[in-house]
């Protein structure tokens, strides 16, 4: 097997209504938290230089048992991530992820000012930021290496709430910032409400980045090349994401019953693709089937699979 990334999403289910998000929109299909069972046979393929990412579509700090199977995974030698809202990022849960071996996480937050958080997250702006902070501080005594990046996927309602995004993650003390486009859109509606061209994106980061200080802050961007010439920006070749049902796919824009709006051709499509189950399978079986070779082969040639066509991330070294 070669599975360099394992993406297990714990939780399928959100304590916020984010206007972009999925769960959101289809929250009923996702609900619910990952069994032992299911979990545990994960474990079984989990190796010394595998990453490991717990998160999905749902926010994994719902999850009581998240530090102990945190611990699990980095006592086999991996390495393990997250991304939160930091909405639950409590002291005490702070300190249980540091000691589980967390080796970094990423905070959603898509704004830089308690307005805009509001109409976007409909959280409390202020509890979040209170909670980066001690994390910031704890992981100073706990472990210095440990990496946190904030993320902002950038949208109609919050482009001109970048500049105010930088300056606050720049006085947070986190390491990086990861600026996306909202690459995945899920009716024609979602595309017109929020959709903003990937130029423009990199045209507003840019000239922020010129007018800030932004020395000791690494600025990330993410999927701002549409329909990339060389690999997968989901990394879907050596990725396997398994649902908090045990639904095995590439990636989670796949393993998910929702829709997908074209951008490209301005059409809805149907992605979901599931190549098996863990409750009646192993990952191994799952893995090297025959529809999922073949995925992963066509992602290699640069030929886009079926279920991934429309798919900003898939590339495209063949037209």
């Amino acid at each position: 097997m070669k599975i360099k990334k394992i993406i297990i999403e714990t939780v399928g289910s959100c304590n916020l209504k984010c206007l972009m998000c999925p769960t959101t929109h289809y929250g009923p299909k996702f609900k619910g938290i990952m069994p032992d069972k299911i979990f545990n046979k994960c474990l079984a393929y989990i190796k010394k230089e595998t990453m490991a990412i717990l998160t999905g579509w749902g926010e994994p700090l719902l999850d009581k048992k998240l530090e102990q199977r945190i611990y699990s995974i980095s006592k086999l030698g991996a390495t393990v991530y997250i991304a939160t809202n930091a909405t639950l990022l409590t002291k005490e849960r702070v300190k249980g992820l540091l000691d589980a071996g967390l080796k970094g996480l990423s905070i959603s937050l898509d704004a830089g000012s308690k307005e805009i958080y509001g109409k976007i997250r409909g959280g409390d702006f202020d509890t979040v930021i209170n909670n980066i902070k001690k994390l910031s501080l704890e992981r100073e005594k706990v472990n210095p290496d440990f990496w946190i990046d904030m993320s902002f996927v950038t949208m109609k309602p919050n482009l001109e709430d970048l500049p105010n995004f930088l300056y606050l993650a720049s006085n947070l003390g986190v390491n990086s910032v990861s600026v996306t486009p909202k690459y995945l859109s899920f009716s024609e509606m979602d595309f017109k409400n929020y959709y903003i061209e990937p130029d423009l994106i990199l045209e507003k980061l840019n000239e922020v980045q010129k007018s800030l200080n932004l020395q000791n802050l690494e600025v990330r961007t993410y999927a701002l090349e549409y329909f990339p010439k060389d690999d997968c920006l989901a990394e879907a070749v050596s990725t396997v994401f398994i649902s908090f049902k045990g639904d095995v796919s590439a990636c989670c824009n796949l393993g998910h019953p929702a829709p997908r709006f074209d951008v490209k051709n301005k059409t809805l499509l149907e992605p979901y693709t599931i190549y098996g189950n863990l409750d009646d399978k192993d990952l191994e079986e799952i893995w090297e089937s025959s529809d999922f070779l073949h995925l992963r082969r066509n992602l290699k040639k640069g030929t886009v699979p079926f279920p991934c066509r429309g798919c900003a991330l898939a590339p495209r070294k063949n037209g």
